[in-house]
């Protein structure tokens, strides 16, 4: 890292050590929270709360690390240039996962295929930013500016800060869509999670052009991880207030918001899209609440595929399971359902699944007689 003077970089001032203490202990305390929320949507928030948990991982233990070092001189050493690459890239990815949880309604589903899609590729774009920064931006006394390679830490953070930009584009047709399903069960929890990913999309944009204005001018003071205090003091803040909004917003759940309609009457099957969306969304933990609460996995007259054979299809041995113990009002439509289901199940090579159907499967007489 440049300096403007000659002079050799000095010790941390102890403004730095308490604001990096005062970090270990706040982002330690809410591990605790981010835990909690992390564990209730460890089913349908699986694209968010890794990330959101390895962020914790990094920011405590480059603390720990930067007061261990706290005599010796104040300059950004390897660890400290990952962990705070790794810190940005995480929060950045909890972000894009919950625009796209928030997106996974029961009834009103929104280009499941393309969200998938998107995800994948901007976690996977932005990763390649996340390497070509961290790498680029070791320091490297050899080189004239210091760092390994000013190209790299310059390509990587101008590939990271596009990806946000991109998602707060994204957030648009989102916010629009989620307007529109004002009726599905899970709305407002979707509005929720989406209140707090815009400010944070903005909060991290703000975030990363710190990152992004040191890589093109190597100004020492505006480092994010070992510039002035007051630069390190609105890098810690905006991280903060990403996490808190991440947490608050995390705790209203999906499953929450089904379940509280469900204990107040209703009707999981006055629209059979309920089980039937809940199947699309692969979200087991919805499945079995609803299944508890009297949905009629095999009803008479389904307005599309039943539940039973699209399970099957996609070789879900749990999912299955769970139809065949819930509770059914017709033993005669079952048996169809379930004959459906061990002939999609047979074609697909489903060995598992198909052993639990037949063994739930009565032969009728005719049947009995031919084999």
């Amino acid at each position: 890292m440049s300096t403007s003077s000659s002079q050799p970089p000095s010790p941390p001032t102890t403004a730095c050590i308490g604001l990096s203490a005062t970090a270990l202990i706040v982002f330690t305390i809410l591990l605790f929270p981010a835990v909690y929320v992390a564990y209730k949507h460890r089913k349908v928030g699986k694209a968010w709360f890794p990330p959101f948990i390895i962020f914790f991982i990094f920011r405590i233990t480059s603390e720990i690390y930067y007061l261990s070092r706290r005599t010796e001189p104040d300059i950004p050493t390897a660890y400290a240039m990952v962990a705070a690459a790794a810190s940005t890239a995480t929060l950045s990815v909890t972000i894009i996962g919950i625009i796209y949880e928030a997106l996974n309604l029961p009834l009103f589903p929104y280009k499941r295929q393309r969200n998938r899609i998107a995800l994948i590729a901007m976690n996977v774009i932005y990763n390649i930013g996340t390497i070509l920064a961290a790498y680029g931006g070791m320091r490297d006394t050899t080189m004239p500016d210091n760092i390994k390679n000013g190209a790299a830490d310059k390509a990587g953070n101008i590939i990271m800060f596009l990806v946000m930009i991109g998602t707060l584009v994204w957030l648009y047709p989102a916010g629009k869509h989620i307007y529109y399903a004002r009726q599905d069960i899970s709305y407002r929890s979707a509005e929720v999670l989406m209140m707090a990913a815009a400010p944070a999309t903005v909060l991290q944009l703000i975030r990363m052009n710190y990152d992004l204005i040191y890589s093109f001018t190597q100004i020492a003071m505006l480092h994010p991880t070992t510039g002035s205090f007051a630069i390190r003091f609105v890098t810690f803040s905006l991280q903060l207030a990403i996490v808190g909004m991440v947490i608050v917003a995390a705790e209203n759940g999906h499953e929450d918001i089904v379940k509280l309609l469900l204990e107040r009457g209703a009707d999981p099957n006055l629209d059979d899209r309920v089980l039937l969306s809940a199947l699309r969304g692969d979200s087991d933990a919805l499945i079995e609440l609803l299944i508890k609460h009297g949905a009629d996995v095999f009803m008479d007259g389904w307005s599309d595929e039943r539940p039973l054979v699209i399970a099957s299809r996609q070789g879900r041995d749990f999912t299955v399971e769970m139809f065949l113990e819930a509770s059914y009002s017709s033993e005669s439509v079952r048996q169809e359902h379930i004959w459906d289901a061990i002939t999609v199940a047979a074609g697909e090579g489903h060995e598992i699944i198909l052993a639990s159907l037949m063994k739930h499967y009565e032969m009728n007489e005719a049947e009995k007689q031919t084999k």
